[in-house]
């Protein structure tokens, strides 16, 4: 005797959860992404460094809430991502993000990121392709959600979408939660587009008339001159009231780090002039005088002694 036997009202009960699941699943929905799959394989192929497969895929209706297998006693790490279609989240089990950290050997908050980035940026090219305009997933800060704060978020889209990845002889399962109708009309309006276009086309030939002859003349335009560089005057004012800094160079010299390291207090640092040399004056990096050292009113200043022509000041 099989000592494995339901009751009739364990047999009811499941029978009223397959019917349950299959009015939730979306076909439709389903067959849509699954053209990213095999995208999203070829990403995480590099992104785990190893052979990967996506098994148990399906979207399904949430009915605005979410059941008990994504409410489990394990922490939940939600990232709320933005497409043009509207807001969606990307979820991942606390214990399966643990598991992946191990394999990858990285720190479990940057490799969580790391996964929903390739996620996002994977369905970013195919949404892309299939809609014929940009799209792009914006991805905002995660959150940590305990089960008893899953069970309680309202406002849950239309629709979540199953990935279970497997590497290693081990697997994360992710979620998507999305509005799957608003993403629906998208691609449908990119599926009608061609059709009315080439109505379009149609009508305009039809109503094509054959263009009256333009008589063209030729026209000669009067020869531009432009003023030499060197014949162009500078005017100043407009930025006279600019500040620039200007500073002195008394002499300079090249030192070896390790000597640099033992310098001390007292020591003494030979430079490359002469004693009574002047000094060179630089605005910004360009030397544009040459100086004398002097004290004016207890305050070193400096006195001209040679000096570079406005043009070449300019130049600085």
């Amino acid at each position: 005797m099989n000592e494995f036997q339901f009751t009739q009202a364990e047999m009811n009960a499941l029978s009223d959860q397959s019917r349950q699941l299959d009015s939730l699943f979306d076909q439709e929905l389903t067959e849509i992404l699954q053209g990213a799959n095999y995208l999203l394989a070829k990403h995480l192929i590099k992104f785990f460094a190893t052979s990967i497969s996506i098994d148990g895929f399906y979207a399904e209706r949430t009915q605005g809430h979410l059941g008990r297998h994504y409410i489990e006693a394990d922490d939940v790490y939600i990232y709320p991502v933005n497409f043009q279609f509207g807001n969606t989240f990307v979820m991942i089990h606390a214990k399966d993000a643990e598991r992946m950290a191990d394999f990858l050997n990285t720190a479990l908050a940057r490799s969580i990121e790391l996964l929903v980035e390739e996620f996002v940026n994977t369905l970013s090219d195919f949404l892309t392709e299939q809609t014929g305009y940009w799209h792009h997933g914006n991805i905002l800060p995660v959150k940590k959600l305990s089960a008893a704060q899953i069970g309680s978020l309202t406002q849950i889209p239309s629709h979540i979408v199953h990935y279970n990845i497997c590497f290693n002889s081990s697997s994360v399962e992710l979620f998507w939660l999305l509005p799957g109708d608003k993403l629906r009309e998208k691609l449908q309006i990119k599926i009608e587009a061609p059709a009315v276009e080439k109505q379009v086309r149609s009508h305009r030939v039809m109503n094509t008339k054959t263009p009256k002859l333009v008589k063209i003349e030729s026209f000669q335009f009067d020869s531009l001159t432009v003023d030499r560089p060197e014949t162009v005057k500078h005017s100043l004012e407009i930025v006279s009231d600019v500040t620039i800094p200007i500073f002195a160079e008394l002499g300079s010299t090249t030192m070896r780090l390790e000597d640099i390291m033992k310098l001390k207090t007292g020591d003494v640092i030979t430079l490359q002039k002469a004693a009574g040399d002047p000094a060179d004056v630089y605005v910004f990096d360009k030397n544009v005088a040459r100086a004398e050292i002097m004290v004016v009113d207890d305050h070193l200043g400096l006195r001209i002694l040679e000096i570079e022509s406005d043009i070449e000041r300019i130049k600085s």
